[in-house]
């Protein structure tokens, strides 16, 4: 019986440790009186520190929906754009390089009041390329929006 309790205890801290190592959150809070819609023309900044070109993959996510996006440096936001969109991305590394959190904010450039921020944050069991962690955040993006 002594041996049973054991190996039921053991059984529950592996089966634990496995499902805590499998975490994955996506959450977005779209701000009061926020407006955005696809004539919105979209200019994402470009993160100095990112060194794998997820701008580049933001823009081509917002493309691929219909929406108008450019993307540079902040000091060349166009007189033009709508809405400004910033990412922030940390990564770790488990016996390869992923994305741990990823971070996107909107901004309305006409009022300067925040729109929206979303975001995803993921462990290593649970990890994805950076394309569909940013895809899953734009997704995210869009059904605030959808509402």
């Amino acid at each position: 019986m002594r041996i049973y309790l054991l190996f039921t205890k053991f059984f529950m801290l592996v089966a634990f440790l496995a499902v805590s190592g499998c975490i994955s959150n996506q959450n977005s809070y779209k701000f009061p009186d926020a407006k955005f819609d696809a004539n919105s023309k979209i200019f994402v900044v470009k993160n100095p520190d990112d060194k794998k070109d997820l701008s580049e993959i933001l823009a081509e996510s917002f493309r691929a929906r219909g929406f108008s996006v450019e993307l540079g440096s902040i000091q060349g936001v166009p007189e033009y754009s709508d809405v400004l969109v910033e990412y922030d991305v940390q990564w770790w590394w488990d016996v390869g390089w992923y994305i741990t959190d990823f971070q996107v904010t909107l901004l309305d450039l006409h009022s300067d009041n925040l729109l929206l921020y979303a975001s995803s944050n993921r462990s290593s069991l649970a990890r994805k390329s950076p394309r569909y962690v940013v895809d899953e955040v734009v997704a995210k993006v869009m059904e605030e929006f959808d509402d």
